[in-house]
């Protein structure tokens, strides 16, 4: 029952991101699904929700929104956010994901989640492509999607989930997997979400870097050597990736053009920052996560934040050569900061655009955990064993 439970949360929370149950309001109650999993593993194994590894997200939550209700009380912004919220939602996928993978992971689990994800996330792809990419071209100055960056993000830790993962006897299922992943890039790629590339770079750079997977790094290496050749000996190639990728189709001499606004609302959101810079000025977006949560919650609320997010690189980052799911963990959390300097919601949200991540954080941490028992195990003293069989 667990496994159903969680897995249909994690269906669900893929299915939510269809743009037509988007604009229906439907997404709403394909998240509210992650009670299910939720309410049943803490009648089963309510202890799990009280492990060490999770305290200190539920001390941040706790503070953020304590913090959030003072300020509302006596400042004369809005605090309750839509940034409160996304940190609820991160929270409850955190924790179920850590108490379902702690006592229920297997690589059976793995293998489904990893068909959940080369499925539906296809079929997110072919919907985006089939109602919006249809016809455009990589060269245009314009859009043809507004919510590009959300769904290439999604897309992105669906395609590296499976790539990553997958593992059958089945060769037939295998490559089919890994198919429906290179489908998904290839349709991230038309959506031109620079953010989301950027992320994917630093996914690319780890695992050439500093993968200790030699076949990864390889494999990585090599594909990457073959497109620049190819993108270096082609001017089609060049100019579709240079002026419709990097520049966006958009004037290079102009800063703010290339950025999408960016940089106009930046300045804009720093130039407000020296007279509301303790408390912040409440309800706010601008298209960069630090500099948006520092002029929405000040000072006080920044450094509430990023203690937590520091907090949490270290513990990814001790532990993430363990392999598998740590690594895998730490890449994605990387990945989310870099997409924050570009987005106002990341690592949080917004909604579930970050399930994957958060899912990971708590797959992690219940490997921590077991790693953790487990050792406790081994270090227990045999003198007092011997004494009792002796006896």
């Amino acid at each position: 029952m667990a496994k159903a439970l969680y897995l249909l949360a994690v269906l669900c929370s893929m299915v939510s991101q269809i743009p037509a149950i988007l604009d229906s309001g439907g997404d709403q109650y394909l998240k509210a699904v992650w009670v299910l999993p939720f309410v049943y593993l803490l009648l089963s194994n309510p202890r799990s929700y009280l492990k060490n590894e999770l305290l200190f997200f539920y001390f941040f939550v706790f503070i953020f929104a304590y913090y959030c209700f003072v300020c509302e009380m006596f400042a004369d912004g809005k605090y309750f956010t839509e940034d409160l919220y996304n940190t609820a939602i991160s929270l409850l996928m955190t924790i179920v994901s850590f108490n379902f993978w702690k006592n229920h992971g297997t690589h059976n689990v793995l293998q489904a989640i990893c068909l959940i994800f080369a499925v539906s996330g296809t079929l997110l792809a072919l919907n985006v492509y089939v109602n919006f990419l249809q016809g455009s071209s990589l060269t245009s100055a314009t859009y043809t999607f507004s919510d590009k960056n959300s769904v290439a993000q999604i897309l992105l830790c669906c395609a590296t989930f499976v790539l990553v993962f997958s593992r059958s006897r089945i060769r037939l299922t295998l490559w089919a997997n890994r198919l429906l992943a290179f489908i998904m890039i290839l349709i991230l790629i038309l959506l031109r979400s620079r953010a989301t590339f950027v992320s994917g770079l630093v996914i690319i750079g780890y695992y050439i870097f500093k993968s200790e997977n030699r076949r990864a790094r390889y494999c990585f290496f090599i594909t990457v050597a073959i497109a620049m050749i190819y993108i270096a000996s082609h001017t089609s190639a060049s100019d579709i990736v240079y002026n419709g990728i990097i520049m966006g189709g958009r004037d290079a001499s102009d800063v703010n053009d290339v950025s999408s606004g960016r940089v106009f609302l930046v300045m804009i959101a720093i130039s407000q920052i020296p007279e509301h810079l303790w408390v912040g000025i409440g309800d706010y977006y601008v298209d960069c996560m630090p500099i948006n949560i520092l002029l929405q919650y000040g000072v006080v609320g920044l450094v509430i934040v990023f203690t937590f997010l520091f907090y949490l690189f270290r513990i990814l980052k001790r532990h993430h050569r363990a392999g598998g799911i740590s690594s895998m963990a730490y890449i994605i959390y990387l990945s989310f900061l870099v997409n924050a300097l570009f987005e106002a919601r990341p690592p949080f949200g917004p909604g579930v655009r970050s399930f994957t991540l958060w899912m990971l954080v708590g797959f992690a941490l219940a490997e921590l955990c077991k790693r953790t028992e487990s050792k406790k195990i081994t270090e227990q003293p045999i003198l007092p064993v011997i004494k009792t069989l002796n006896s």
